[in-house]
Parts: C-alpha cells; structure tokens; sequence
C-alpha cells in the first residue's frame, strides 16, 4: 500500500502542478488582456480629449457665427437695396440711351437741314446766308474761273533738285 500511496502523492503533486501550471496560463493571459484593456483604454481616453477639443473648437466657432449673423443680415439687406438701385439705374440708363438716340437724331437732322438752307447756327442765334456756289463741271471745271491768269510755265529741273536754301525760312510758319 505505500506504492499505491506514494502513486497517489505523486499523482496528486502532478495534479497540483497541472492546476498550478493552468493557472499560470490563464493568469499570463488574463495579464495579456489587461494590458491590452489598458492600451484600449489609453487609446480611448486620447480619442475623447481630441473629440472634446473638437467639440469645445466647434463650439467657438459656433458661437462666432452666431455673433456674425446679425451683420451678414444686414449685409444681405444692403446687397438687395443695392440690387434695386442697380436695377432702376439701369432701367434710367436705357430710358436716357433712347433719349439722347432721339435728341442726337433730331440735332444731326437740324444740322443737315441747316446745311441744306444754308443757315449758321451760332450763339443761339440763326444767321442766314445763301446757299454754297455749286459748278456742274466738278473739280476740273474750275480751270475755267481762272480766264485772266495766264497758264503755269514749267519749272526749271536744275532748280528743283537743289531744295530750299539754308536759313530760307518761307516754308515755316510765322513765328510769335
């Protein structure tokens, strides 16, 4: 019986050493998962202060848009006002445009007719004169006005070449 009793002692002691040894196993594992619990929780607690930082950012910004709208009101007031005054310029500047197209025909009319009548317009007063000579030969005709003048000699071609004469001023204008 001491065999069977030392086979026992022994088989207990292996027992021991199989729960001892498991245990060890899930306390090495159980430590494992809690040093991964704690680096999701470091992990969390960074994403929650970035996230608060982002909301307090958010709510700044919040805050200044909110200070702001009142004068982004009253800009989009004045930008309708201004809007209306566009609008009335521009229906004034089209009622003008047609106007001054009506005056400006009538003054190029009255300038025309004037020429035609033969009238000068000046100081607000209306001269009358006659009409401009008109002569049915045109331009060559004109030769024909000028019966006592005797026709032009030709020119010396000696002299033509020569040009004008230093200190000959007679192709200037006078001078003041």
């Amino acid at each position: 019986m001491n065999k069977f009793c030392w086979a026992r002692a022994v088989l207990e002691e292996l027992k021991h050493q199989v729960v001892n040894e498991y245990n060890m196993q899930r306390a090495f594992s159980g430590c494992t998962l809690l040093l991964h619990l704690k680096e999701h929780c470091e992990h969390v607690y960074r994403l929650t202060k970035s996230k608060e930082a982002a909301l307090l950012e958010a709510e700044r910004t919040i805050q200044i848009a909110l200070a702001k709208a009142p004068l982004v009101d009253e800009l989009q007031n004045k930008n309708q006002e201004l809007m209306k005054q566009i609008e009335i310029c521009q229906e004034s500047l089209r009622n003008n445009n047609e106007l001054f197209g009506m005056a400006s025909c009538t003054i190029q009319e009255f300038y025309s007719f004037s020429l035609y009548i033969g009238d000068k317009y000046e100081n607000k007063i209306i001269t009358h004169r006659p009409p401009p000579i008109q002569y049915r030969s045109g331009r060559y005709g004109d030769m024909k006005r000028s019966n006592g003048r005797p026709p032009m000699q030709p020119r010396n071609q000696s002299y033509d070449h020569q040009g004008s004469a230093q200190g000959d001023r007679k192709n200037y204008a006078p001078q003041m």
